[in-house]
């Protein structure tokens, strides 16, 4: 998708707790082994307290967010809340809670589940409402999951990654501001459906949530997908994709592979081993821009990936106007999705 006007992303905040866990303790405490902790290479994980529901955390980000955007939670248009886990109660919608906790009365609260990628589609449709819409003058993207026992073990729950909880928000506006934000210049998806197996392999669908055991094991369904079909078919349609959605984004954004303006390419936030196995080699058949890998000191954090990693590029590699950044990231399903940035003024 061609941003065909100036939209920003003004704001981008990462919110996380300020308690953590450490691959020792999960170690220590029988939840990974020490050679899972070593591929991981993570220096700890944010961990929420149990009074701290993911909606709370979005609000948390969202004010945040709004602050530095200079912007009033009145004159947002839409709210776009991402999540993948329990948000705190059923059959309830998180984006109203978090429009009534900021005053956003005007706004139109839509909740999008879609993996750990769910906050470049919420980018989408917001650029496009915006676009198509000339009295939507702000929109509000906000992500946030947490992952509590018994019914998701954050350390041992899925393959090369640990779950950090956090929350992230972004406030997309019409114009640039210098210093409140960068412009979004194009945003793009490639789905691979045939992988939507991935997640379920093995199991049969049921009538209602966890019907196959009391703990979610994303390990289980991977390891019967991937003994049935195989690593180097997942690999082939990955990598596929990933060149695919970067080339796409860079052609939209009017930015050739090599210019020098691409400062860095950040991706989600799994282990060393996927990161520099996987991400690495694909993005260099793309562009030389240097890979920025930012996983350390949060571990996964399922859809606020996406925002916490443009918050810390913005933060570490965008230094002056000109200057291009490509967040790329991926989600069950699958989908791949990637969005250029660049810093205004030039």
């Amino acid at each position: 998708m061609r941003i065909t006007s100036e939209l920003s992303l003004c704001g981008t905040t990462l919110w996380a707790p300020e308690t953590v866990e450490t691959p020792a303790e999960a170690v220590a405490a029988g939840r990974l082994s020490a050679e899972e902790a070593d591929e991981l290479a993570l220096d700890h994980v944010p961990v929420a307290p149990d009074e701290l529901s993911p909606p709370d955390m979005a609000v948390h980000a969202a004010r945040q967010a709004l602050d530095a955007a200079g912007t009033d939670a009145a004159d947002l248009g839409l709210l776009v809340h991402c999540c993948i886990w329990h948000q705190g109660h059923e059959m309830w919608s998180a984006p109203h809670y978090v429009a009534r906790r900021l005053g956003a009365e005007h706004a139109l609260p839509l909740t999008l589940s879609q993996g750990c990628n769910a906050v470049m589609p919420a980018l989408e449709l917001a650029a496009g409402r915006m676009l198509a819409d000339d009295e939507v003058t702000a929109a509000l993207v906000t992500a946030a999951d947490r992952f509590v026992l018994p019914n998701f073990d954050r350390w041992n729950g899925s393959y090369a990654c640990a779950h950090g909880d956090a929350a992230t928000a972004t406030v997309l506006r019409r114009s640039s501001h210098p210093g409140r934000g960068v412009l979004l210049r194009a945003v793009n998806s490639v789905a691979v459906p045939e992988l939507e197996e991935m997640n379920r392999a093995g199991l049969e669908l049921t009538p209602g949530p966890l019907a196959h055991g009391e703990k979610l094991d994303l390990r289980r369904t991977k390891k019967a997908y991937l003994q049935q079909y195989g690593f180097e078919s997942f690999e082939k349609l990955a990598r596929g994709a990933i060149v695919a959605v970067l080339r796409r984004t860079l052609e939209e954004a009017g930015v050739e592979p090599d210019d020098p303006r691409i400062t860095c390419v950040t991706m989600p936030r799994m282990s060393r081993k996927i990161v520099q196995g996987t991400y690495f080699p694909v993005i260099a058949e793309v562009t030389p821009a240097p890979p920025l890998a930012l996983a350390a000191r949060t571990g996964h954090l399922s859809c606020s990936d996406i925002l916490a990693n443009l918050a810390d590029m913005t933060a570490l590699a965008l230094r002056k106007p000109g200057d291009i950044g490509l967040v790329l990231n991926a989600g069950g399903g699958y989908t791949w999705s990637a969005i250029a940035v660049e810093v205004p003024g030039r």
